[in-house]
């Protein structure tokens, strides 16, 4: 590993009238071809499909996670709630080679948001449970 660095995927999007053309593939890719060399991989959150609102925004979710896997993400073992926001959480391994430890994973993902937020923050809006 690349001393079992991992970041954070914010946020990936495709204009609506580009989705489908490979942009977002393309994108992942290169993400990936970026941190090759540099980290581990980078956790990818994704609103969760069981909260969805209604038939049009879970077809959205799923459609999401469907993208992600077909780029070669795997699901972890855990999910989240961010400020009152439930997501799946996945994982882009930018090193074919190394080995996953989802565990470790688990608690980096939760070391990222306690350096992003204070700790008062991190206790009130922060939440992690089995998948």
């Amino acid at each position: 590993t690349k001393d079992g660095k991992v970041g954070l995927l914010d946020y990936l999007a495709v204009r609506e009238g580009k989705r489908g053309d490979g942009y977002g593939s393309q994108t992942i890719e290169q993400i990936r071809e970026f941190f090759r060399n540099q980290w581990s991989g980078l956790i990818v959150e994704s609103e969760h499909i069981s909260y969805a609102k209604g038939e049009a925004d879970k077809e959205k979710r799923q459609r999401r996670i469907r993208f992600y896997e077909k780029n070669r993400l795997v699901k972890l073992d855990f999910e989240s709630r961010i400020y009152g926001t439930e997501y799946m959480v996945l994982y882009l391994n930018t090193n074919p080679e190394d080995f996953i430890d989802k565990k470790k994973l688990e608690i980096e993902y939760l070391k990222i948001y306690q350096m992003m937020m204070p700790k008062e923050w991190n206790e009130r809006y922060v939440e992690v449970w089995k998948a």
